[in-house]
């Protein structure tokens, strides 16, 4: 068997994206939460990658009996417009943080593995290159992709970053990233808009080749690319300077701090744990921007971790009262305003540097 040039970048490419996806799920600085998503983002990358080679000249002979489970696995590539956004969201807003919304993300992912289950293996059973489930699959990834690039577009206004600032000669290594990250997206939308037009609509066979050789070196150029941020700037995994252009001055940043102290101490809203920094800013009648700037400049921590410091001192307080002897940990976890034990513990130890039992039992000799 001998492989074209093509399919050598692709298989490289599936290699640098399993490396980076390792690397991401292990990385300990910048956001969690961020770094998931972009783990998440690059292995739905390396699916979509693998089903072009799955379909590629060469390997198409071995992998035709698995075509469809292997198509059914890539529609994980519904998953990478959402993917997309939110990582981008999470790395422009610094109290960033998944919720139950958005897991609506994922309706589209679940609606077209349904739909095409019952397509490929119900009495139909119709194969996956059949020009019908094309149209579907491919036109439903452009109308959903250019959404979420809508969506970005929305999401950059609201937060201050304007085109011209993305576009601009700036030295900002992190706006770098960004408009990378943008070029690379609106490139490979195209590219997936000329393979509808000139394979499924002007049925030009011969564009196949060429866009499948092309895909799978704009994939190598970029995960190269990503690597080499990764591995040489590594201050990018961290969250945007959110607050230039801000107009809250000193002097009310010190007041909005002293309010939001002493306001935490006597009604001890701490203890909620369904608080959030939106429920907190309207107790305080303080704008949300405003709050979220206050709490990342003066204590240097996002809104969770600023909350959860107060929760971890609660905790100290009970744990080290002997009148609380009789409360088990996960009790006072609770207490406190956690909703889990394993937050707890991951919080506690985060700010103490021991876990709650051992502090408990160093305490209390």
């Amino acid at each position: 068997m001998s492989f074209l040039l093509s399919d050598i970048i692709g298989i490289a490419a599936i290699f640098q994206a399993c490396f980076l996806v390792i690397f991401f799920l292990t990385y300990r600085k910048g956001d969690k939460t961020t770094n998931v998503l972009f783990a998440a983002l690059l292995f739905a990358f390396m699916i979509n990658i693998g089903f072009s080679l799955a379909q590629s000249e060469v390997l198409y002979v071995y992998f035709k009996d698995f075509l469809k489970v292997i198509f059914l696995i890539n529609q994980v590539a519904f998953l990478i417009g959402p993917l997309f956004y939110l990582y981008i969201k999470s790395i422009i807003i610094r109290d960033f943080y998944l919720t139950k919304r958005d897991a609506l993300h994922t309706l589209p992912f679940i609606f077209s593995l349904i739909y095409f289950l019952a397509k490929l293996y119900l009495p139909l059973n119709i194969d996956p290159t059949h020009i019908s489930i094309k149209y579907f699959y491919s036109g439903g990834l452009l109308v959903q992709e250019l959404f979420y690039l809508m969506l970005i577009f929305i999401l950059l206004k609201k937060n201050n970053l304007s085109l011209k600032s993305l576009f601009s000669r700036t030295k900002d290594t992190k706006l770098s990233w960004l408009r990378l990250f943008l070029v690379g997206y609106i490139l490979l939308w195209n590219m997936k808009l000329q393979t509808f037009v000139f394979t499924n609509i002007r049925f030009y066979p011969d564009f196949c080749p060429y866009r499948e050789s092309l895909y799978f070196l704009v994939m190598f150029l970029f995960l190269n690319t990503i690597m080499f941020f990764a591995l040489r700037k590594s201050e990018l995994f961290s969250s945007f300077e959110k607050y230039n252009g801000s107009k809250l001055d000193e002097a009310n940043k010190e007041k909005y701090k002293s309010q939001l102290i002493n306001f935490l101490r006597n009604e001890k809203l701490y203890l909620d744990p369904e608080l959030t920094l939106p429920g907190l800013s309207e107790k305080l009648s303080i704008p949300v921007r405003c709050l979220s700037q206050v709490i990342n400049d003066s204590f240097k921590k996002n809104f969770n971790d600023f909350i959860n410091s107060y929760r971890v001192e609660e905790s100290v307080r009970m744990l080290t009262d002997q009148s609380n002897g009789k409360k088990s940990i996960l009790e006072i976890a609770y207490h406190v305003g956690f909703n889990s034990k394993s937050s707890f513990y991951d919080a506690f130890k985060k700010h103490t540097g021991v876990t709650p039992k051992k502090y408990k039992s160093t305490a209390l000799k």
